[in-house]
């Protein structure tokens, strides 16, 4: 009798437990792709043109197949002379693909979050995805902010216009860059 009891007590605890939770195993609806942390401060480069950039390959985004890249914040130390929004796909391990959408910049505000909403949002394919942020300005300046590390090498992309290549930058940071993604 006593071993019926318990049975039944055990039975009765695991309905309850199964029963609790989300009705809906599908109830994620948004997520958001990034590398980085806080900001904690953005690295000074020399007068040129340059985009900073993050990638989030195939295995990270082949979970998100058919969502859509929709918003894009970006940590702003200081306003730099131009911005813009660059979104790439899959290329090889050193650099993007083609450009899947370009767009300018205004209203930054500087030493704080700015959120960036796509002109047209982009459907992910599952593949490779670069976000960068394009900017120039004609003195040294800090103008993308970074998380305090560690490094992580997809978290860290930098291109230079005076060299024309895309370099891993070396020093142990991410860039503030995030990509806000939801289901449709």
């Amino acid at each position: 009798m006593k071993n019926l009891f318990r049975l039944s007590l055990l039975l009765s605890l695991l309905f309850f437990i199964a029963s609790c939770g989300s009705d809906d195993e599908t109830s994620l609806t948004e997520a958001t792709l990034n590398h980085d942390g806080p900001n904690e401060f953005a690295p000074t480069l020399v007068a040129g043109d340059y985009e900073a950039a993050a990638a989030f390959r195939a295995a990270a985004t082949s979970q998100y197949t058919g969502w859509e890249l929709y918003e894009v914040e970006v940590y702003i130390r200081f306003l730099p002379d131009y911005a813009n929004l660059n979104i790439y796909g899959a290329g090889s391990t050193m650099a993007p693909g083609t450009a899947l959408s370009q767009q300018q910049l205004s209203g930054l505000i500087s030493e704080q979050w700015n959120t960036i909403s796509l002109d047209q949002p982009i459907t992910l394919s599952g593949d490779d995805l670069w976000i960068a942020v394009g900017f120039g300005h004609s003195q040294p300046e800090s103008v993308i902010g970074c998380d305090p590390g560690p490094a992580v090498t997809d978290g860290q992309w930098l291109y230079d216009d005076s060299t024309r290549q895309w370099e891993v930058i070396g020093i142990n940071i991410n860039w503030n860059i995030r990509g806000k993604i939801r289901k449709i």
